[in-house]
Order: C-alpha cells, then structure tokens, then sequence
C-alpha cells in the first residue's frame, strides 16, 4: 500500500535532520509522531497475514514492505543522523525500537551506545521485535538464555548470533528450528548428532538435512521426514548415506518430490524403470518448461528406452495443450500421469481419457475440484456409475458446490448433495429442486456463504427475517435487490435500523444503500465510520458537518476528512488528527 508524501511531512524531515543533534524532543517528537502510522499501516499488513522474516516467492515479508515506508524511513534516518549522545539516551533508542525495531536494517540496536548494548531491558525488547538485533548486543546478552530464547522464537535464525554454549543447548536449540528450520545450520556438532532436533529442523525444511550428523543423513526415518516436508528448497537425496541413495523407497519417494533427484540415486536405481518414470512425470508436473528432463541421469538403457522417451514426448505435449489428449494412442490415453498432467492444463479433456479413467474417483476428482482452475462441467465426462455416486458427488461439490449444476435431476433433490455444494458455493442454490430452494435450512445454509443465494429461494423465503438478517451479516445491503419482493417492502427493509446496524458494523459502506434517514442518523453513521472511516461519504450533509461524527471517521482513517464539510477540513486539530491516521 502506497504512502501518501505530503509536503508538511517533507519539511518535517528537511528541518528535522538538520537540528535534531541539537533538539532532543524534535526526534522523540519525530519518533512519536510518525511511529504511530507506521504501527497503523503495520498492523494492517499482519491484518493481511503479512509476517516478520525471510521474503518467499509467494509472498514478500512485512520487513520488506514496511522498509520503504515513509515514516519508518524517516524515523530511522532522524535516529542515524542523530549525535552519538541522543543515539545513547536511552528513553530515544526505546522508542525508536518501540516503533520500528521490527525492522530488518539497519539495526536501531546496531547504533546506539556499548552501554545499552548491554541494558538487559532494552535488548530484550529489540530482540522480541527483531530476533536478529540479537547481533548487536553485548557477548554477555548474547550468552543470556532468556534473551536467547526470545530472539529465537521471533526470529530462528538469530541462532548464529547465539553464544557457543547456547548454540549447544537443548531448548534454544529445539525452538530456534521450530521456528526456522535451517538454522540447524548454527547448531553444536554434538546437538546436529540429536533426533529430536534435526526431526524437528527437516519437518520445517526438509533441506536442512545437509546440517545433520552423517549418522542421521543415514537415519531412514529422518530422510524420509525430510522428503515429507513442505519446505523443499534443495535436493535431499544428495546429503544421505549411500546406502540410502540405494533404499528403494527412499529414492521413489525423493524423486516423486523433484524428479532431478534422481541424479544423486545409485546407478542400480537410475536403471529402474518404475524410479525413472517417476521422475519424468514429477518433472513435467513441477516445470513450467519443456525441459530435457531427469531423463539425462537414467541409465543408457534407460534413455533410449522408446516406452520412457514416447511418455515423455507425451507429457510434453499436453503439457503445453490438455486438449492434444485427444490426439495420443489409446495406451497413452489410458496413462494415468499424462491423463492427470493433461488435466493440469485442460480440465475438459477429461472427454478424451480412456473409459478407464473416466471411472477412476481420483482422475475425475482431480478434472473437477483438483486445482483453482477445475471446470465442474468435466463432470459430464464422468462415467454414469460416478456421475451417480452419491457419496463421490457428496466428496466433490464440498471442493467445487458448481458441480451441481451437472448432476443427475435425483441428486439435485438429494438434500445431503445440496447442502454440502451450498455450503461451498451459496448461489449454486439456483440448480436445487425446487422443494430444496424452499428448504429454509438449506436456504440459510446458501445464504451464510454468499447472501446473493436468497435471490434464488423461493420467493415465500425472500422476506424472511432471519435470512434477511443473516444475509447483512457479509456486510452489504444491495443483495436486497435482487429479490422479489415489492419495492416497497425493500425500502421498509433498507430503513430497517436493526438490519442496517448489522450490516454497518461489519462494512461501514454498507450505509451507502441505507435509506437516507438512516444516512442521517447520529447512532448509525457512528457505526459505519468506526467500521471504515470513509463510509463518512455516504452520511447526510449534516452529519458530515457533525465534529464527533468526523473525529470518529478520521481517527480510523484520516482519509475520511475529504468528506467532512468544509469547516471541518479546516479544523487544526482535525487535520492533525487525520494526518496521523493515514492508512492509504
């Protein structure tokens, strides 16, 4: 989220920098001042589930957002900038670790004083910000359990920051790789030697296990941990003991999890069919690229084996196009891996797999329900004996509750089917028989998940006040149009103040489609605006002329001021205020 630069903060900073070695309350001022919007926009980052720590591919971490903020920039650079007396007060360097310590670098720890290097108290507040501010404190602190530990469970990699004697310890150990797996890296020789540990570190990060004693690279039910975890960043196979690179079961199940570990398997397993073909198929599922494939590490016999070469040109080929499905021999069609790769691309072609697979419960679960992209249509591809399954249509419309537009008449009248596929996907609601749409079960059902299914139950239903009631709790009033009931029944309904407080409290700019008494009444655009301060948009003239209405508004977001009267954007105090809530 961008932040907004505004040319009073500019001077802040301009002048700031210049006087703060001079002026001990202008930085306290600064710190103060533009700390609280940087814990604001902070805690709506975690609201988002942004976290401290390493960046992913997915997802970048709350460092690497909040490190180009603003304020948190400006903080900082007041705070660096600063004499070497004000970066030793200790009241300052609370405040700034107070405010942005979580951050990464640099280190608010880093440049302050010897002394409060060694304060206890405060060391112990930067860690539990930053686990890593652990580097700069003092070697007695960083030789201090207690501080350890709190740095460790911010932060598992402030391990190497750790004294040697706590590096070898137990419980320091067990919850810096709890926390972070690969800091089994930082770890005594004698604890990477222990089972406990090391099962701890290769469940979080089955790579880890390159850190681990060579007597538990050999422990199968280790490497096998490690091969299960969900955090595979390197190859596995190349740290274990020879004798494990020769370990059936260890190998398929390595190159099922990245069909390039099958370089690091034993000559004999690079000569296994069953092993290589795993691994090809591993690899064209993993790679959005058309690659030569782990094919290279086979054994020569292996590489020019037709039956290998053949899938995988097949697998290349419905990798790029699902639908080529249709062009491959009927043997291939009847292939497990290519049929579920091609239905990795294409669900529909589920239509030209062998009639084999089209019975098979996990090929069709897959066509339909296995990936964001399923068409619930693929279903009609389906063989009759699936198609009328109840209890696989009952698996399936939980995953995808489209589906139900495709099944049989008798399992749309089935109610278990359509209150599991409601209960996913509420307008699906509009394919129940027509008894089940006048269900209220049902109905409530469909309306908790998406309150724009009441518009397809009967219409007997539509003027029900529970369902009205549960229909506001998602936070909007407009599903109110799309039932048949009469228009005027719809304005008694939008002038309702119970259901209207209801849907205010959840999304403040519901109260766009509030009747307009509502819109000015004091008790409810008050709700509407501690929900979001901008539902002040859609309050009466009045009440945007209203100075407890517009404090309100702006203290959840000082955006809101834009739709205050015009005496109020004028108001000093309630441009300071405003200014302090900026969230945008």
């Amino acid at each position: 989220m961008a932040k907004k630069v505004n040319s009073s903060s500019k001077n802040i900073k301009s002048k700031s920098v210049d006087s703060i070695e001079k002026d001990r309350n202008t930085l306290l001022e600064i710190i103060e001042k533009h700390g609280v919007r940087v814990i604001k926009v902070k805690q709506w980052y975690e609201n988002l589930g942004y976290g401290a720590g390493v960046s992913t591919d997915k997802k970048q971490s709350l460092w690497d957002i909040m490190a180009s903020n603003e304020d948190a920039q400006l903080i900082r650079e007041s705070f660096l900038n600063a004499s070497d007396a004000l970066k030793a007060d200790r009241e300052i360097v609370l405040a700034a670790i107070d405010r942005v310590g979580f951050l990464d670098y640099p280190s608010i720890l880093e440049h302050t004083s010897k002394k409060l290097q060694a304060d206890r108290e405060l060391v112990l507040e930067a860690v539990k910000q930053n686990g890593r501010s652990l580097k700069f404190a003092s070697e007695e602190l960083q030789a201090d359990k207690e501080v350890v530990l709190s740095a460790v469970r911010r932060d598992g990699s402030s391990l190497e920051f750790a004294s040697a004697e706590l590096q070898n310890n137990k419980k320091v150990v067990l919850e810096a790789v709890k926390n972070y797996g690969e800091s089994l890296e930082f770890v005594s020789e004698q604890l990477r030697s222990d089972k406990d540990i090391v099962a701890e570190a290769v469940k979080q990060s089955g790579s880890t296990i390159k850190y681990a004693s060579q007597a538990l690279q050999s422990d199968k039910q280790i490497v096998l941990l490690a091969l299960a975890s969900d955090n595979l960043v390197d190859s596995v196979l190349e740290y274990v003991s020879e004798k494990l690179k020769s370990d059936r079961d260890v190998v398929l199940k390595a190159v099922s999890r990245s069909g390039f570990e099958l370089q690091h398997a034993s000559d004999e397993l690079k000569a296994d069919k069953e092993i290589v073909q795993a691994a090809i198929v591993q690899s064209h599922r993993a790679s959005q690229k058309i690659l030569q494939g782990p094919l290279k590490f086979a054994s020569k016999e292996l590489q020019s084996n037709s039956n290998l070469n053949e899938l995988y040109r097949a697998l290349s080929d419905v990798k790029n196009d699902g639908l080529s499905l249709e062009e491959l021999d009927s043997d291939l069609r009847n292939d497990k891996a290519i049929v579920l790769a091609a239905l990795n691309q294409e669900s529909l072609a589920l239509q030209f797999a062998s009639k084999e697979l089209q019975s098979n419960r996990d090929v069709v679960a897959f066509a339909v329900c296995g990936k964001p992209t399923s068409s619930a249509g693929s279903i009609e591809f389906a063989s009759k004996e699936l198609k009328n399954d109840k209890e696989f249509i009952l698996e399936v419309v939980a995953k995808n509750g489209w589906i139900l537009e495709f099944v049989s008449d008798k399992l749309k009248k089935d109610k278990d089917v359509v209150l599991a596929a409601v209960k996913q996907a509420g307008t699906v609601l509009e394919f129940a028989s027509e008894k089940l749409q006048s269900d209220f079960e049902v109905v409530l059902a469909a309306v908790k998940n998406d309150n724009a299914a009441l518009q397809y139950a009967n219409a007997n239903l539509h003027n029900n006040g529970d369902l009205l009631i549960e229909g506001v709790r998602h936070g909007d009033l407009f599903f109110l149009y799309g039932l048949e009931i009469a228009s005027g029944e719809r304005e008694k309904l939008l002038a309702n103040k119970d259901i209207v407080l209801t849907a205010v409290r959840i999304n403040g700019k519901a109260l766009k489609d509030a009747a307009d008494d509502l819109k000015s009444s004091k008790e409810i655009v008050i709700e509407s605006v501690k929900q979001n301060g901008l539902a002040l948009e859609f309050a009466s003239k009045e009440l945007q002329g209203d100075r407890d209405v517009v404090l309100e508004a702006v203290y959840q977001n000082g955006e809101a001021l834009d739709f205050a009267s015009s005496k109020l954007k004028a108001d000093k105090e309630l441009k300071r205020i405003a200014k302090e809530n900026l969230i945008n």
